[in-house]
């Protein structure tokens, strides 16, 4: 449980540390009622190719080290 607490601090700890920024600040449309949803979305990415970048290699990350720790903990039961 402990091995798990620490791993899933750490996804959070990535998550929070590069796509929280990367969808913060960007462009939405002008429209009030949808830019606080559009905000939180990769809508805002629209010509910023870095940004689907970002999330892609996050994305790669997180998956990466998940297989990584699933093996290691049964490697150790």
């Amino acid at each position: 449980m402990r091995r798990s607490a620490w791993f899933f601090a750490f996804i959070a700890f990535i998550s929070a540390s590069t796509l929280l920024p990367t969808f913060l600040f960007g462009e939405t449309n002008e429209d009030k009622l949808s830019y606080e949803l559009e905000r939180y979305t990769l809508l805002n990415a629209h010509g910023k190719p870095i940004k689907m970048w970002i999330v892609f290699t996050t994305t790669i990350i997180i998956g990466i080290s998940g297989h990584l720790f699933v093996y290691f903990f049964q490697t150790h039961i």
